[in-house]
This record gives C-alpha cells, sequence and structure tokens, in this order.
C-alpha cells in the first residue's frame, strides 16, 4: 500500500524553500515593476500637462500684449511670498492704468465638476476613466489678490481684479 505523502513530508527540504523564494521574489518584482511603470506614466503625464500649460500661458500673453495699451505692463509666471511665509504663483499680471489684473490661466479639457465654494474641483477624462483633483482656481486667484495686497501694501480692491481663463 504506497504511503501518502503530504506537504509536511516536504517542508524541510532546503529546495521547497528556494521554490517558494523564488516565487514570492518573482511576484514581489512582478508588483513592483507594475507600481513602477505606472508611477513612471504618471509623472511622464504630469511633465507633459505642465508644459501644455506654459504653452497656453504664453499663448495668453502674447495675445494680451497684442492688445495692450502702450502704458500698460504684463509680468508673467510671478512668485511671491506672502506675511505667512508661504509662495505663491501668479501665472499672468497686467498693469494698467484701470486697475491691476491677476490672471489665473488653467489649459483643461474634458470635463471639470466644481462649485465655486469648494477647495478642489475635479477633472474627468477618458469617459470617466482618469479623474484629477485640481485646486478650485477662484480660490487660488484669491489668495494671489491677497498676497498681492500684502506684498504692495495696498488694499486696493477696487483697483485689483481676479481673472480665471
Amino acid at each position: 500500500m504506497p504511503t501518502e505523502l503530504s506537504w509536511f513530508a516536504y517542508a524541510n527540504h532546503p529546495f521547497v524553500y528556494i521554490v517558494l523564494l523564488a516565487a514570492i521574489g518573482t511576484g514581489c518584482y512582478a508588483a513592483r515593476s507594475n507600481h513602477l511603470a505606472r508611477e513612471h506614466r504618471r509623472k511622464k503625464s504630469q511633465r507633459a500637462a505642465i508644459k501644455r500649460g506654459e504653452k497656453f500661458e504664453a499663448e495668453l500673453v502674447n495675445l494680451i500684449a497684442n492688445q495692450l495699451p502702450v502704458e500698460g505692463v504684463i509680468l508673467h509666471d510671478v512668485v511671491l511670498t506672502g506675511l505667512d511665509d508661504r509662495t505663491t504663483q501668479i501665472d499672468v499680471i497686467v498693469i494698467l492704468p484701470s486697475g491691476i489684473w491677476v490672471i489665473e490661466a488653467k489649459n483643461l479639457s474634458g470635463l471639470i465638476l466644481g462649485k465655486m465654494h469648494e477647495k478642489r474641483w475635479m477633472q474627468i477624462l477618458a469617459n470617466g476613466k482618469r479623474r484629477y483633483p485640481f485646486q478650485n482656481p477662484f480660490n487660488q486667484n484669491y489668495r494671489h489678490l491677497k498676497v498681492l495686497e500684502e506684498v504692495t501694501d495696498m488694499a486696493c480692491r477696487h483697483i485689483m481684479h481676479s481673472r480665471v481663463v
């Protein structure tokens, strides 16, 4: 009568440990490489989005410059530090005799969901399969105005105007 061997009969064999370690290691390596590939694609996508945003801002500045009166001044990509030591980056500032225009430029496509009072908005692409949260641009530009008021020491809301494009 043949004896039935169980798993435990082989458990002490060193070859079993090697096979198990190899199997576990391969699974971990595959999971890690998938994670790294996803991370690489995400970073590549972010870099492409930044380049598209920079191109959009440059086109916006050129458009404004072509329409600007002689006495107007355009400042692009301005970084300011507020009294709270936090920095903020303003896409475009247009200075005219009629006022100061602070412009937040967004180059977004797809479905954009958000309400004026919400901190975060959502960009939805690929029929809802990809979702990207981003800061409410109106709140973002409000902070820009406040920091600009702090830095210039001007509490002149009537001459500072916020625009999101």
